[in-house]
């Protein structure tokens, strides 16, 4: 049995394949087994495997073109290796991946996820002409790997409170073989539904209590002009109905194939299938349209189609205007600028224009991307995890990577250097207070958009007993409350930077929290 299993389903895109396997092959390790799933037996990647020689490349396929779930399901009965990926046919794996993977799980026999968040690298044939041959790195100088619950980030999913591409999916994750055999023992399969990378990574986080999270990534995704994600949800050059038929079978009755409805389908058949006889959670549907709304400029050209669609969730969940901004529309989806952004104190954002270096394909994208992050003897493993983060005289810090992150319950947005906006009309921050049966002054530095004096935005606390000091720091004191201590704000006014002409964000914006401290 190999060790790692390196696993790409593939259907007649020898074009974009021959770089995803380039970043395949590079991999030193000789413990590794390349496992390509050839859907419909396609001859150009029959005779790139063939070409390509790498004693390590297995090739498999079907007769016929299969469903996508069950191409997957197929790749997966013939991966024999003790960790597995599933890497894309137009994404790449960074040279020093299976390194790090081997290393993590050697230290932690008992851990069955490594999970990270790729790197974005947008093909010269990408949609989007503005975006195009564009590399996006987030790059954090302090690599770490850290234990992460997997409760928390369920409910929270199941909540549309966080993105799928958080959750530690077979694209973006090594799993090891052992929870892949719970999973099928106990339902005959891995994959579930439509979108088997949403619904692995569901499966993974309710067969698990805890993963391990590296905050540098392995991978690099690829979008080029085969990603068919991309094609569901676009007006133009989108999927005909003969190739969802043909590859989503159980979306072949569904008339909008907008993604966040999609996602939220999938969710469902994971809790009626999986979740109510593992780990039960409740789908908040009413909970959708803000993610629908959070999305509508990712594929503008259906700006109206979806707005009418988030009016009449609103409708039927009696969700009042004031408590669901839809954003204005924007002519292209948002993207950061060209250039190094920070992102906090020891984080940048890299956006690189492929063409200024010589990018032309993903395993370029990858190489480059090998350079501007940590190396693997850089590794730092964080023992335990803080579910509820404690606060204390020292602040605990809302920006991006600090350790108040975790205190941020729902209604936020990510991280930014300074601290983190609130999105929402209602948003939550969850501290452990120190002990004792004093009563506790806790001390929160927040901002507003635009600024304004005495912070007149923050209309109601959990608890009754608030004030400002001179400097604008709201302070609240707690009394008689053990454990952990829920702050819920109310954001009655709220307006984007936009609407206000000073950038091209059109989230609506209320609190930003800086950090919160106990105060003498």
């Amino acid at each position: 049995m190999p060790r790692f299993s390196l696993v790409v389903p593939t259907l007649r895109r020898a074009d974009t394949l021959e770089h995803a396997l380039a970043t395949l092959v590079a991999q030193p390790e000789q413990d590794v087994e390349i496992v390509v799933q050839n859907n419909g037996d396609d001859p150009g990647t029959r005779a790139l495997v063939e070409r390509i020689g790498d004693s390590r490349l297995k090739h498999f396929s079907t007769d016929e073109v299969v469903s996508m779930s069950e191409n997957w399901e197929l790749a997966l009965a013939n991966a024999s290796g003790e960790l597995i990926t599933f890497i894309g046919d137009d994404d790449g794996l960074l040279p020093d991946a299976c390194r790090i993977g081997g290393d993590v799980f050697a230290h932690d026999p008992e851990a069955e996820l490594l999970s990270w968040e790729p790197f974005l690298y947008l093909w010269p044939t990408y949609w989007d002409e503005q975006r195009r041959n564009r590399l996006q790195a987030r790059v954090s100088f302090d690599f770490e790997i850290r234990p992460e619950p997997s409760r928390p980030l369920l409910e929270q999913f199941y909540a549309f409170r966080t993105h799928y591409s958080k959750l530690p999916m077979l694209y973006n994750s090594f799993v090891r073989r052992s929870l892949v055999q719970r999973v099928r023992r106990r339902y005959g399969k891995y994959f579930f539904g439509s979108l088997p990378d949403v619904s692995s990574g569901i499966v993974d986080v309710a067969f698990t209590e805890t993963f391990l999270k590296s905050n540098r990534p392995l991978s690099v995704a690829g979008l080029s002009g085969n990603s068919f994600g991309q094609r569901l949800s676009r007006s133009t050059a989108r999927a005909s109905p003969q190739e969802i038929e043909r590859d989503f079978p159980a979306l072949r009755s569904e008339p909008d194939t907008n993604v966040e409805r999609l996602i939220a389908g999938e969710m469902a058949v994971l809790e009626r299938e999986v979740l109510r006889d593992q780990k039960p959670v409740t789908l908040e549907e009413r909970r959708l349209a803000w993610a629908m709304a959070a999305a509508i400029n990712e594929s503008p050209s259906r700006y109206h189609e979806t707005r009418s669609t988030i009016l009449a969730l609103m409708e039927r969940f009696d969700i009042p205007p004031d408590e669901l901004i839809i954003p204005a529309r924007l002519d292209h989806p948002p993207a950061p600028a060209d250039g190094m952004h920070p992102v906090g104190p020891r984080e940048a954002l890299f956006v690189v224009d492929g063409a200024l270096v010589g990018l032309e394909t993903v395993a370029d994208a990858v190489g480059l991307a090998s350079q501007i992050v940590p190396g693997a003897a850089l590794a730092r493993r964080v023992t335990g995890t803080e579910i509820v983060p404690r606060v204390s005289e020292t602040p605990l810090s809302f920006a991006r990577n600090g350790d108040g992150q975790r205190a941020l319950v729902s209604g936020w947005s990510e991280g930014e250097p300074w601290g983190t906006w609130s999105v929402e009309r209602e948003c939550v921050l969850r501290v452990r207070l120190p002990g004792g049966d004093r009563p506790v002054r806790l001390g929160l530095r927040y901002r507003t958009l635009p600024p304004r004096k005495g912070g007149a935005r923050i209309v109601e606390w959990a608890h009754e007993q608030r004030e400002l000091d001179e400097h604008g720091e709201l302070i609240l004191e707690v009394s008689g409350v053990e454990g952990a201590a829920e702050i819920r704000l109310v954001n009655l006014e709220r307006e984007s930077p936009y609407e206000l002409g000073a950038s091209d964000d059109t989230r609506p914006l209320g609190i930003g929290v800086e950090q919160i401290r106990v105060l003498q």
